[in-house]
């Protein structure tokens, strides 16, 4: 019989060293990130603080991978630990990315709170969708409906991190920036596609429960 309970870890074991190598570099970009933010004097203030929480936490999430063995990171406490850094790691930069936007050029009050409010609605939104998700993973029962509530919130990440170009071009913002500011825009919008390539894995592993 199949402990369908166990669908929450994951089905391979990590790479340790390759976690390590990307946690190094993030310790280093983490370092330059906290003394240019001291050069800059800390401003805008916003950006800065939600960019630095996504830094720590995907380091930490990181350092977790490249410490736990097969057998600590399959515990429930664990594996926990290293699902909320990785979530709250990737939507602090979409947050980072829409506060940005309102950083560069005056634009209406009530753009500026749209952007704002609506962004953080919609990240708390899924992230209260992970709770269930969570509670409910560890009962062969109610598996399905789990997994459903992931793909839920892991859509609406997606659909938020996709908005934000259409947004970016909206507010015409994009002629303010640096061509460093593109390009690392472009970059921080692509990291929370991870968090779906993980449900990809989730729901692989609960295919193959099925046929057995």
């Amino acid at each position: 019989m199949v402990d369908l309970s166990n669908y929450r870890y994951a089905a391979y074991n990590s790479s340790k060293a390759a976690a390590g190598t990307i946690a190094a570099l993030i310790g280093i970009s983490l370092i330059a990130w906290i003394v240019q933010s001291v050069q800059i004097r800390f401003q805008p203030r916003r950006p800065l603080i939600l960019i630095l929480i996504s830094h720590l936490s995907i380091f930490i999430h990181l350092i977790l991978r490249a410490v736990f063995s097969t057998t600590m990171s399959n515990s429930r406490g664990a594996s926990t630990a290293v699902t909320v850094l990785l979530a709250v790691g990737l939507r602090m930069i979409i947050l980072a990315n829409y506060d940005f936007l309102t950083q560069l050029d005056k634009l209406k009050p009530w753009i500026s709170r749209t952007i704002i409010i609506g962004s953080v609605v919609v990240v708390i939104g899924s992230t209260i969708l992970m709770i269930p998700a969570g509670l409910l993973s560890s009962n062969a029962n109610t598996v399905d409906t789990s997994f459903r509530l992931r793909q839920v919130s892991s859509a609406v990440v997606l659909g938020l991190t996709v908005l934000f170009y259409p947004v970016w071009f909206a507010t015409k913002t994009v002629k303010k920036m640096t061509k460093q500011a593109i390009i690392l825009l472009i970059i921080s919008k692509v990291h929370p596609v991870e968090q779906l390539n993980e449900d990809i894995e989730l729901q692989i592993q609960i295919s193959a429960f099925d046929f057995q």
